[in-house]
C-alpha cells in the first residue's frame, strides 16, 4: 500500500470514529432531555440517558431509540415528530461541542 492509500484509510477510520462519537453524544443528550421530561434527576437521569445509548446499538437507524422514547414520552403528549426534531438537534449540538 502506498502512502496515499494509507492516509485515505486513516482518514476514513477517523471520520467513522468521529461520527460514532457525535452520534453517541447526541443520543445521550437526547436521553438527558427525555429524562428531565420524565422527572428524573441526577443519577437516575444519567442512567436513563446511558440506557438510551445502549438501546441505540440494537439496530441500525433511529427506530430503536424512537420506540423507547415513544413508549416513555407519548403518555406525556410528546410525539414522534417532536422526538425526531429533538434527535436531530441533539446530534447537531453534539457535533459542535
Amino acid at each position: 500500500m502506498n502512502c496515499i492509500g494509507k492516509i485515505s484509510e486513516d482518514r476514513i477510520a477517523f471520520d467513522h470514529e468521529r461520527a460514532f462519537k457525535i452520534r453517541t453524544k447526541g443520543v445521550k443528550l437526547l436521553g438527558m432531555w427525555a429524562a428531565t421530561k420524565l422527572g428524573l434527576e441526577a443519577e437516575a437521569a444519567d442512567t436513563y440517558a446511558r440506557a438510551l445509548v445502549t438501546i441505540d446499538f440494537e439496530e441500525a437507524g433511529d427506530e430503536d431509540i424512537l420506540r423507547k422514547l415513544l413508549a416513555d414520552l407519548e403518555p406525556l403528549g410528546i410525539g414522534r415528530a417532536e422526538l425526531v426534531d429533538r434527535l436531530i438537534a441533539c446530534v447537531e449540538q453534539a457535533s459542535v461541542q
